[in-house]
């Protein structure tokens, strides 16, 4: 009884100009902060950056998947989650890719590139897509799809992965004499 006397008491005070007025400042910070949300997207803040370019948290679990899913292929029935920590492999999915960024970024300043050729003839050959000894253009498109890829996204880091290959080998072929 005593709470809606209350609440008819604040109503009926609530109906002037002053109640408006904090009404519509306690409205406008929200209202900014969710234009904020809605201009900014909602966006992490990047796990790192790499002379401009940003990696993000994303990726990150995707190569930490990657890697955790390599141990478990390589190991099989042997693997042991608990000698492998996830802070340790994810801080080791960030290095690497920390360290394929510059290997990309040394081969772009080089002008190499991967051919449209080269990029197609390593898909076709890849055994993973094959049925028969034939490259599997249902099983190319089923594969990437269970990982939640397009072919174009699969197609540019296969690129990418190409390129910094590229790059390494080119390194270690050359040889310097003092």
């Amino acid at each position: 009884r005593i709470g809606l006397s209350m609440l008819q008491f604040i109503r009926s005070r609530a109906q002037g100009v002053i109640a408006w007025i904090i009404v519509i400042l306690i409205i406008i910070p929200f209202a900014l902060w969710g234009v904020n949300q809605y201009v900014d997207g909602g966006k992490q803040p990047a796990a790192a950056t790499v002379n401009g370019v940003e990696i993000s948290p994303l990726q990150v679990e995707q190569a930490y998947r990657m890697q955790r899913d390599r141990l478990h292929r390589m190991f099989g029935a042997n693997f042991r989650p608990e000698l492998f920590t996830e802070e340790r492999m994810r801080s080791q999915a960030l290095d690497a890719l920390i360290a394929r960024e510059l290997l990309l970024q040394a081969a772009s300043g080089a002008c190499m590139r991967v051919a449209d050729e080269q990029l197609a003839q390593n898909i076709a050959s890849d055994e993973t897509f094959s049925e028969g000894g034939m490259f599997s253009d249902s099983i190319y498109r089923n594969l990437l799809e269970r990982r939640g890829w397009s072919p174009a996204y699969y197609e540019q880091m296969l690129r990418r992965d190409l390129l910094s290959a590229q790059l390494e080998r080119g390194i270690s072929g050359s040889e310097f004499f003092t």
